[in-house]
Order: C-alpha cells, then sequence, then structure tokens
C-alpha cells in the first residue's frame, strides 16, 4: 500500500494544541477510578499518546474507532492514531473500567486542510532525464508553491493536480526542494517543505549504449551500439541490436532483469537471441577457459555506476555457475530449439562494460 504525504496546515486550533498537551485530574464522582494525567489530543500527522489512571483494581480500555489503537500497560492506556486524511477534524471515545466503574476520555484529532496522494517520505525522486508529475491533493485553502531552484518548476493546475517538473541533468546527482504555503484569515501562514531529488532511475536507462568487449577472436577492445527499451515498467528492459555473429550482419535481442533499488541489471542464459537458418543462436554463460552452458539458471550481474555523469553497467559473475567464473557472453549455434547437443560459435563477449551514450 502506497504511504500519503500529509502536509499539515492547521487551523487556529493547531496554535492550541502546542499548549493543551495533557488533560489532568479527570474523576468519576465518589469512586476509586481517576484519570491523574492524559495526552490525547492529536496533530492531523497522528502519532501516540498517554491516558495514566489511579486505581486500586486493575483496568481494562476499549475504543469502537478503528483509528484508534490501544493498549494497557500497568495503570496506563497507551494510544496511538495514523494520519487524518480527512478534510475535518475527528474524535472519539475510550472506556476505561476498573472493576464496577468507568470512565469515558475523548480522543481529539485535528484535521488536515492540505495535503498530497501518492507521495512517499516527504520526497519525490525524478530521473536524470527529467519528468513532470502530476501530484493529485485536497485543500480547503489556497496554496502557493515556491521551487528553491530554477531548474525545478511547481504550478497548482486546473484538474486538481500540484504539477512539479524537473528539468533534464546531465547525469548529476542534485537535490532541491518546494514549498507549499498558505495563508489564513489572521494573516498567519504555514508552510511545508517536499524533498526533491534527481538521481538515476529506470528511464535513464533507456537508450543508446556503447557496449564494449573483448573477442579472444581479435585484437583488441570491441565497441557496438545496442538500444535498451523498455519491456516491462520497472521490472525488464530489452537489450536490442546486439551483433548475432562476426560479421554484425544479423542482430539479436536480450532480456535483462532490472532492480529499481541500486539500478543493477541481471541476465539470464539459455535465451534465444537470433536465427541463422539453420541455426538457433543462444546466449551462453563463457568462462575465461573457455567453458560455456546455456542452463537459464545461470547469471551475470550488471553492476551500476556512475562517475561524475557518466552511466555505466560492468558485467561481473554472480555466482549462479557452481565451480566456474562466468567472464563473458558466448552467442552459439544450435540445430534444435531448445539448444542440445554440439554448437557452433557465431561471438564471443568477454569482460563486457556498457557505456550510456550521450
Amino acid at each position: 500500500m502506497k504511504k500519503i504525504l500529509n502536509i499539515i496546515l492547521f487551523i487556529s486550533l493547531g496554535i492550541f494544541l502546542s499548549s493543551c498537551e495533557k488533560d489532568t485530574g479527570v474523576d468519576v464522582p465518589d469512586g476509586k477510578l481517576k484519570v491523574i494525567e492524559s495526552n490525547i489530543l492529536f496533530e492531523q500527522e497522528g502519532g501516540t499518546g498517554f491516558i495514566k489512571i489511579e486505581s486500586e483494581e486493575n483496568i481494562s480500555a476499549t475504543t469502537e474507532q478503528e483509528w484508534i489503537t490501544i493498549s494497557v500497560s500497568g495503570k496506563t492506556v497507551n494510544v496511538s492514531v495514523g494520519a487524518n486524511k480527512n478534510i475535518g477534524g475527528r474524535n472519539g471515545i475510550i472506556t476505561i473500567k476498573a472493576g464496577n466503574e468507568k470512565v469515558d476520555m475523548s480522543v481529539i484529532q485535528l484535521s488536515s486542510v492540505f495535503y498530497l496522494e501518492n507521495v512517499d517520505d516527504y520526497s519525490l525522486k525524478f530521473p536524470f532525464v527529467g519528468l513532470t508529475k502530476e501530484i493529485p491533493y485536497k485543500s480547503s485553502l489556497p496554496i502557493v508553491l515556491t521551487a528553491q531552484d530554477t531548474w525545478v518548476k511547481a504550478i497548482v493546475s486546473n484538474n486538481g493536480t500540484i504539477d512539479i517538473t524537473v528539468d533534464p541533468s546531465a547525469g548529476i546527482v542534485r537535490s532541491s526542494k518546494v514549498t507549499f504555503a498558505v495563508t489564513f484569515a489572521d494573516g498567519s501562514e504555514s508552510k511545508k517543505e517536499i524533498i526533491i531529488k534527481q538521481e538515476a532511475s529506470y528511464l535513464d536507462i533507456l537508450g543508446e549504449w556503447n557496449f564494449e568487449y573483448t573477442n579472444p577472436s581479435l585484437t583488441g577492445r570491441q565497441t557496438d551500439i545496442v538500444t535498451i527499451t523498455e519491456k516491462t515498467t520497472d521490472a525488464s528492459v530489452l537489450l536490442e541490436d546486439l551483433p548475432a555473429n562476426s560479421t554484425k550482419t544479423v542482430k539479436g535481442n536480450v532480456l535483462l532483469s532490472y532492480n529499481t533499488s541500486n539500478n543493477n541489471l541481471l541476465v539470464n542464459m539459455g535465451q534465444l537471441v537470433a536465427t541463422i537458418d539453420p541455426y538457433y543462436i543462444y546466449l551462453c554463460a563463457r568462462t575465461s577457459g573457455g567453458s560455456l552452458s546455456y542452463t537459464n539458471t545461470i547469471q551475470m550481474l550488471g553492476e551500476f555506476s556512475n562517475n561524475n555523469g557518466t552511466l555505466t553497467y560492468t558485467f561481473k559473475d554472480n555466482g549462479t555457475w557452481s565451480g566456474q567464473v562466468v567472464g563473458g557472453w558466448g552467442l552459439y549455434g544450435y540445430t534444435t530449439s531448445p539448444p542440445s547437443g554440439s554448437q557452433v560459435t557465431y561471438i564471443r563477449y568477454m569482460d563486457i562494460v556498457m557505456t550510456k551514450r550521450q
């Protein structure tokens, strides 16, 4: 479930909150159950509070409100509430019992006058290629947006969204912020900041790459141009235009898995890359010593790095071929599909490094 960022803008009751955090001395008339201290007035974003009880007997506590969570520890009722996403405050009752006595305590939570949907952790991430994100919001007051830097633009659109646009970056990680503000009738102002981060992401992986490698049959490092295109959003990409034979007249495709947390790529062997009659050209793992395998559980890891804006993948052994170290790929032809029997060599890629073309 996606988290919802609540940008808290309080009405005048919020001023009251800062000076009235505790209710004390609530008694049950002519009884032995007494509330000696409580803190159950909550701001919009929620939090934790307590009700401390004086009683000669054990206590219990109940509530019918799903948004209120309670637990009893000795003579203390612990209270927690989540963020109030409604444009309006809310209250609920906690009933505390000790023997034949009981007391009702009112839990109050202030309303939100503004919040954004589909935003996590008070921050937004943008790719190097730049992007506009349309963020739905709700507000009971007019809002003013201020961007810290010129490469970030923020507007309130007419279609019920806040639109934040980040300009392209030449592969340089950078951050900024957008300030959200409302002004109340008495002239007071409330503000909230959201952090803008620009860093490598899925969209930056798409495009042309220099595919550099060593071919044991040739002298020196070789370079071809390949293209990565979207296959399944945020899950996999397709490496296209990979030469499938030594003369580079036939091109093939290789499916790569994309890791959103670190931008790394994984490639599984055993993929059908192209066909050259009468052969089916398969992607095989190859060791530096010349051993090969088309087993599809064998992988190579494409490790991502960003050196001053130069995006690079360096392909390494991923520990999936027991007793062997994978040093690269081989494209080999088989007369059957799936592959079996002897193979014909078409092209070999060792010590692969890919660099994003600007």
